[in-house]
């Protein structure tokens, strides 16, 4: 537990180095008038609240989001709230508890499950889904002309056997 709660801050960290190096304009600039860097910073925190509220409730639901809120435009609410998740994360105890979660299932129709699952399993896969979304904001500002670490977003599994592919 402990190694994920690190790595999911590690993560966090990176998202807070992204946001900070560019600047607000770059933040809220859409791609092709769609996706923009903010939206997918929001949808991560939203996830990361939502593991949150669970780890109170007892019920994570993945589909409670903030769709077109502040944090999307607003850097400064961005970064503060991926401080305050990190803190979180820094908080937590090493024990992994039962977690009922939550989520829509269908594109054809509204319809949901809920499973059974712990804070462990929920940790990595807010990490995983955390990492894609960096990918996705290293992405869209490179085709906005950002200039971006090659090493932004670039998952676990890439990053080890890089470092494999070197050592040899």
């Amino acid at each position: 537990m402990k190694k994920l709660i690190e790595a999911n801050i590690e993560a966090i960290d990176q998202a807070l180095e992204l946001i900070r190096s560019i600047s607000d304009d770059q933040y809220r600039d859409r791609v092709n008038g769609r996706s923009q860097p903010g939206a997918h910073i929001r949808h991560i925190l939203d996830h990361y609240q939502s593991l949150r509220d669970g780890c109170c409730s007892g019920t994570t639901d993945y589909d409670c989001r903030r769709r077109q809120s502040a944090v999307e435009t607003e850097r400064s609410i961005a970064v503060q709230e991926l401080v305050g998740t990190k803190q979180w994360l820094e908080s937590l105890e090493l024990v992994s508890n039962r977690v009922s979660v939550k989520s829509e299932i269908s594109l054809g129709a509204c319809c949901s499950v809920t499973i059974d699952s712990d804070t462990q399993r929920e940790l990595l896969y807010v990490l995983n889904h955390t990492v894609h979304h960096i990918a996705y904001v290293s992405l869209l500002l490179q085709f906005n002309g950002v200039s971006v670490s090659e090493t932004m977003g670039m998952a676990p599994a890439t990053a080890s056997h890089v470092r494999a592919a070197a050592a040899n």
